[in-house]
């Protein structure tokens, strides 16, 4: 199958050189969005990856994608006042064929989610060990493109006598992986953004896939029964290797 197209090549010692693109969805955009989340007894999380994945699919020609997503790794409530990190992550596996409808994928992609997040506390290095994955210094294992869907609240904090306020802080930016999806509710907007490793993406490719993505979402909305193969976006170039892997598991 094509692969996703890349910028440059990938090297053998693996980079974080990175940078990031954001955008925002139109109102009415995030409101069908959510009303289709609704309709279907799904989440915003659910469509937004099946999305993604519809999305990669496009790109890469490969109709069977394994996808991370970080978890806050706190499934008992007695861990909630303990300080101290529980961050796991999960390898999500789709497979957005084009003969399926994007409704009768979001089945899929849910009944595949909730599977996952009931499995979140096994350690995503034991899983990598035991499907025998080989290692490759310049890359992560199992997946180069994550999903990251974050509920975001900003707001001033005040004490007695004292006002605070957020700071920005200017840093280098890391990329850990090589694409991350990354969306964000705050306030009732709905915004995302990309993180991407520029040793193997310039910004004008994430640009596109941008305007893809939210081609993608506008079309979905508009029409939930559209078969997959008929979702449109922009062709890609030909590229190198593929940021997303198939993954054959073997428990």
């Amino acid at each position: 199958p094509a692969p996703l197209p890349m910028d440059y090549e990938r090297s053998a010692a693996r980079s974080y050189e990175g940078a990031h693109l954001e955008f925002d969805v139109e109102a009415s955009l995030s409101a069908r969005l959510r009303e289709l989340a609704a309709e279907r007894e799904s989440t915003l999380f659910m469509v937004l990856l099946a999305a993604y994945t519809v999305l990669l699919s496009k790109y890469s020609g490969q109709e069977d994608l394994v996808v991370g997503t970080p978890v806050a790794g706190r499934t008992n409530a007695d861990l909630e006042p303990v300080i101290g990190m529980f961050v796991n992550t999960l390898a999500i596996r789709n497979r957005p064929s084009g003969d399926k409808t994007f409704l009768s994928y979001l089945e899929e992609v849910k009944e595949t989610a909730l599977g996952a997040f009931e499995n979140q506390d096994y350690p995503f290095e034991d899983l990598v060990e035991r499907l025998n994955v080989k290692r490759e210094p310049g890359r992560f294992p199992l997946f180069d493109a994550v999903f990251d869907l974050q509920n975001i609240e900003e707001r001033d904090a005040e004490l007695e006598g004292v006002s605070l306020k957020t700071y920005e802080l200017d840093h280098l930016e890391e990329a850990k992986f090589d694409l991350t999806l990354f969306m964000y509710e705050n306030n009732g907007a709905l915004s995302g953004g990309f993180f991407y490793a520029t040793k193997l993406f310039k910004e004008a490719m994430i640009r596109t896939l941008t305007e893809d993505y939210l081609r993608v979402l506008s079309q979905i909305a508009e029409n939930p029964q559209l078969e997959l193969s008929r979702i449109e976006c922009h062709k890609p170039a030909a590229g190198a290797k593929s940021a997303v892997d198939t993954i054959e598991f073997a428990f």
